[in-house]
């Protein structure tokens, strides 16, 4: 499924990408995790909140960890 989607991104070239954790076979959290690793794209996974900086090259994701929250930023691909 991950090089699928690898194929359809490559093609679009979109300036993000989200996906699920759960998929309808299994619940491992694997395709997102490959098609970032397929592309050389960064990945933050288990998001919870997701803000575009203003300038658009970055995005900052926050999520629960244990007890308490964190803050991600990644970049945002230019093609």
């Amino acid at each position: 499924m991950a090089r699928i989607i690898a194929a359809v991104v490559a093609k679009e070239k979109p300036d993000l990408v989200l996906m699920g954790k759960q998929t309808v076979d299994g619940d491992n959290n694997q395709a997102a995790q490959l098609l970032a690793g397929y592309l050389g794209l960064p990945q933050a996974c288990f998001a919870a909140t997701i803000d575009l900086a203003q300038d658009k090259k970055s995005v900052a994701v926050g999520r629960e960890i244990d007890a308490a929250w964190s803050t991600n930023a990644c970049r945002c691909p230019r093609w």
